[in-house]
């Protein structure tokens, strides 16, 4: 199947806004452009039901994470949010290129959020990012083993 359009590759930009966001460099303004880019792309591009509703559901996914990155308190600094945070791109792209590693990345990832939602208890900003980031995991994963 060839795409019109390099899903992968605006995933990747919407990833490393969240990156931007996180560490307070950014305003969540252009993942809304970016997730309405993919939604454009994905109405002209020729694709099974399912597939197209899954780039949809990641990037949609990683919108909810800026949102909530941009109101996340840059004073309280959580290591393991960071790290989810820098694993969205390769993880994004991996689901979309079919990548082999990617089913044990994920899997890693939804450890650390486990115990991430540990250490974030009580601190609300810090609980809906972290819970974001547990949508995108599982959307993730649900993408990836339905397009084995």
């Amino acid at each position: 199947m060839k795409l019109r359009e390099d899903y992968s590759d605006i995933l990747s930009k919407q990833s490393e806004e969240i990156k931007m966001l996180f560490d307070g460099k950014k305003s969540a303004v252009s993942g809304a452009a970016l997730f309405s880019k993919i939604c454009r792309f994905l109405t002209k591009d020729f694709l099974p039901p399912i597939e197209r509703e899954d780039i949809a559901a990641l990037s949609y996914s990683l919108y909810e994470i800026s949102v909530n990155a941009e109101e996340f308190d840059k004073s309280i600094a959580v290591e393991k949010l960071k790290t989810q945070i820098t694993a969205l791109k390769p993880i994004a792209c991996g689901v979309i290129k079919k990548g082999n590693a990617c089913e044990e990345e994920i899997r890693r990832q939804i450890d650390i959020n486990f115990e991430c939602a540990k250490i974030v208890s009580g601190n609300k900003c810090a609980e809906k990012l972290n819970d974001s980031l547990m949508n995108f995991w599982k959307t993730a994963q649900n993408t990836f083993f339905k397009n084995l």
